[in-house]
């Protein structure tokens, strides 16, 4: 092996492969992310869970305390955040266990 190889391949070969699986990481996270369908509100989780009449904060709150939502919601207040299939996952288990 020459000074310019490493682990049997160049550099230039390394760089590259370092290069490719950066972008593919990155173009799988943000399929990720375009998938995963984001709640970003507390409005948007209760127009989710209810779209007819969207559920009022304190029943919100009351289902989360009691461990309906798991840990599907992400933070606290107006502000939280929660993937609908995640979300959605949480209230089934929840259905599942109290039955």
């Amino acid at each position: 092996m020459t000074e310019s190889t490493l682990i049997g391949i160049t550099k230039e070969q390394l760089a590259q492969l370092v290069e490719d699986a950066a972008r593919r990481g990155y173009e799988a996270a943000r399929r990720d992310l375009e998938q995963s369908e984001w709640l970003t509100s507390r409005k948007e989780i209760c127009r989710f869970l209810s779209p007819e009449k969207p559920i009022s904060e304190a029943t919100f709150n009351r289902n989360r305390a009691k461990g309906m939502y798991g840990e599907a919601i992400i933070g606290i207040g107006a502000r939280c955040k929660a993937k609908k299939d995640e979300l959605l996952q949480a209230i089934q288990r929840y259905q599942l266990l109290t039955i």
